[in-house]
């Protein structure tokens, strides 16, 4: 492959990934997909659970509203963390809402969680 079409093939990779609004994390996981990218041992690996977990907070903070395992799934997703299980995802918010972060909202029909007043 010349240097050239490598450079246009990895422009458009990250193109695509920025019109699906993909994070920077986001493009390398698009362009290491793509065989694009060369990474040192170490890097590229999935974050840390709090590395992830200042990820959601991050997000909710950003975005408010109301949080369900099933929108921080597609946040988590869109960030380039897919597949995580529901359990993590239940755990992440148990953890934010045990340091203050968010506000777990019960009722017997539906469980979400809302960023705290002292979060923003």
């Amino acid at each position: 492959m010349s240097m050239s079409f490598a450079k246009d093939a990895a422009a458009a990779v990250i193109h695509e990934a920025l019109k699906t609004g993909r994070t920077p994390f986001g493009i390398a996981v698009a362009l290491d997909r793509a065989g694009m990218l060369c990474t040192p041992p170490g890097l590229g690996e999935e974050p840390s659970t709090a590395e992830r977990r200042a990820l959601l907070l991050a997000t909710i903070r950003s975005k408010g509203g109301e949080w369900t395992p099933r929108r921080a799934a597609r946040e988590y997703s869109r960030l380039g963390l897919p597949g995580l299980q529901r359990a993590t995802i239940r755990a992440d918010f148990a953890a934010l809402s045990r340091a203050g972060h968010l506000t777990l909202h019960e009722t017997p029909s539906h469980r979400h969680y809302t960023r705290t007043e002292s979060s923003r």
